[in-house]
């Protein structure tokens, strides 16, 4: 079976190691007087979905308006997106905890008022030459007022029929439940929504408060123990009974991404979605692997690579050159290979919240390093103690050597 991963780069590959796995909705949670997360998109697809990170952010500034219309209009099938509270505790569409990357402010989004960060501008720091230029500050390319962060009404309001994947950002219960009190004001919100946290306790609570009415991601816990349950097989049951993993139903979990836990998910019913991939070569792999979805930051890119792999897919409303800025100009188009690409994409490689996160993270690979360090060490060991113990007879002779040839030299002189 040829290396999916030879010669993927390191940052590539910490960004590839995660992907989404989606279970079907828990039996008991299903109710015909109330909405379920079994209506979700993500069993509604015929074949595998295009899920648009932040947009097209490597055409338009990420998490802003124009930046989600041309991922659609590009072919996208979901739209995924962060939401943060803001000092006066109101959702904003926004990734980062401070506003320092991707504007001209500095400081976090929580101890900044709402109308504080709609004053920023969004796309002040996006570049598609390396700096030389930034299209879209004072507005620029995009007319004469500068992007602005969108509030989650903003972004709900502008696509109100769309499949959105919502990551709520923060860890306190209260953006779970805006974020909730928001969703459920939505049409067919049941249907049209996934949302993802990290932190056990916020979507724990989201959960709760939902009962089930909508799709939700795994936390770092979860999708932690459900790798160690794939890599143990069997002997998992009786970790589970001893130490009490964590292995309540989710629809969506993050789990490293081997070809052998496809088959094992896909053979539980379960459905799986890459994490963050940007290069074609990857995505007809992939494809080729069985995935049923991909998350990426070029949603131009996956389709012209769905369509080279034969899916039926829908007419495109852009090409990448249409949708190099919807409201770039000529020169914008004709530069369009120049994409912005964040460094190593380094505001994706996230901490582990948990103890178990840390030396787990890696999975099997993690495992098979760890007992080739402690080979190497007893090798190493083993090697010492024998040029010690070497080291130590050789001594001995040399001293029982001397010692015989002073008594010779002794016995000489007395005869």
């Amino acid at each position: 079976m040829p290396n999916l991963y030879a010669g993927v780069p390191a940052h590539r590959w910490v960004t590839l190691i995660a992907f989404f796995v989606v279970l079907l909705a828990d039996a008991a949670l299903a109710s015909t007087s109330a909405p379920s997360a079994s209506n979700s998109w993500l069993y509604q697809a015929k074949r595998p979905l295009i899920l648009a990170h932040r947009g097209s952010r490597y055409l338009n500034p990420e998490n802003t308006l124009p930046a989600f219309h041309s991922a659609l209009q590009l072919g996208a099938d979901v739209l995924e997106m962060d939401v943060r509270l803001t000092a006066d505790n109101r959702l904003v569409v926004f990734h980062d905890e401070n506003v320092n990357r991707t504007t001209e402010g500095y400081g976090l989004v929580r101890q900044k008022t709402l109308a504080e960060m709609l004053a920023l501008d969004a796309g002040y720091r996006y570049t598609h030459d390396g700096g030389l230029s930034y299209p879209y500050r004072d507005g620029g390319v995009a007319g004469p007022h500068p992007l602005r962060v969108p509030t989650f009404d903003q972004f709900l309001d502008a696509f109100p029929d769309q499949w959105i994947n919502v990551e709520i950002k923060d860890r306190e219960r209260l953006a779970a439940e805006l974020t909730w009190q928001h969703l459920q004001r939505q049409p067919n919100y049941s249907s049209r929504f996934v949302v993802a946290s990290r932190y056990c306790d916020i979507i724990d609570h989201f959960r709760n408060i939902t009962q089930g009415a909508i799709a939700t991601a795994a936390c770092e816990t979860e999708a932690t123990n459900m790798r160690i349950k794939i890599l143990l097989g069997s002997a998992a049951n009786t970790l589970d009974y001893c130490l009490g993993l964590r292995l309540p139903p989710a629809e969506v979990y993050q789990l490293p991404t081997r070809a052998e836990m496809i088959d094992y998910l896909h053979s539980i019913g379960a459905k799986v979605h890459y994490w963050v991939v940007n290069d074609a070569r990857y995505m007809q792999r992939l494809l080729a692997k069985g995935i049923d979805g991909l998350i990426t930051d070029r949603p131009d890119v996956a389709y012209a690579v769905w369509q080279q792999m034969g899916y039926d897919m829908p007419g495109a409303a852009l090409d990448s050159a249409q949708a190099d800025g919807l409201v770039g100009s000529n020169q914008q188009q004709q530069q369009r290979w120049r994409h912005f690409e964040p460094l190593a994409q380094a505001e994706e490689l996230h901490e582990c919240v948990t103890l178990v996160c840390r030396y787990f993270a890696f999975g099997l690979g993690a495992v098979y390093f760890l007992v080739f360090v402690i080979l190497a060490l007893l090798a190493l060991a083993v090697c010492l103690a024998r040029r010690l113990y070497s080291a130590i007879r050789t001594t001995r002779k040399r001293s029982s050597s001397s010692s015989s040839t002073s008594r010779s030299g002794n016995k000489v002189k007395r005869a």
